[in-house]
């Protein structure tokens, strides 16, 4: 586990515990199921899923937080960054991010107040180049990648969908100035 908790206004932001595998499971079946990936997860799915992410946190000590409501401590969503290898070299990233609300709680202003907290933290503890990649139809997602600094560069075909890969470039380090 990685110990990473970050809150924001109304978010609780923490990695993921086996703990969490129930709620987690509901989130996936009642809430997410029309994101990218099809239908709603089955248990089986959600536990590989589960697995991956802790596991992630252990192996790069970044990768998706669970965003939790405070007061009912209910799983309201995945946000931050990780690293992806696909087939596809343009849309492998070591710093990838990706958000996702269930229904309720989306058009609140949640995904841009847990992400730009974890692209902070990001920037601070791993920088460098982040990505994403977004549904040439998922307008919303397109506004908040444009919010959080990323920019549009080039189309793609990703599991039958087109997609836009976005970019966003590493954040300015102070030290020591160039030398001339």
């Amino acid at each position: 586990m990685s110990d990473v908790r970050l809150g924001t206004d109304r978010l609780v932001l923490r990695d993921h515990t086996l703990d969490d595998f129930c709620a987690y499971r509901r989130f996936w079946a009642e809430q997410a199921c029309d994101v990218p990936g099809g239908p709603p997860r089955t248990a089986e799915e959600v536990w590989y899923r589960l697995v991956f992410l802790i596991g992630h946190w252990r192996v790069f000590r970044y990768g998706l937080f669970l965003a939790i409501d405070p007061t009912s401590n209910e799983i309201i969503g995945e946000i931050g960054f990780r690293r992806m290898e696909r087939s596809s070299a343009p849309l492998t990233s070591e710093r990838e991010g990706g958000w996702n609300l269930g229904r309720a709680h989306r058009s609140q202003g949640l995904a841009s107040e847990a992400m730009i907290c974890a692209r902070d933290w990001m920037d601070t503890h791993h920088p460098g180049r982040q990505s994403c990649f977004i549904d040439v139809e998922n307008t919303a997602s397109i506004r908040l990648a444009k919010v959080l600094g990323f920019e549009a560069v080039s189309e793609h075909e990703y599991n039958s969908s087109k997609v836009t890969l976005f970019e966003r470039p590493a954040p300015q380090q102070c030290g020591a100035p160039p030398a001339i």
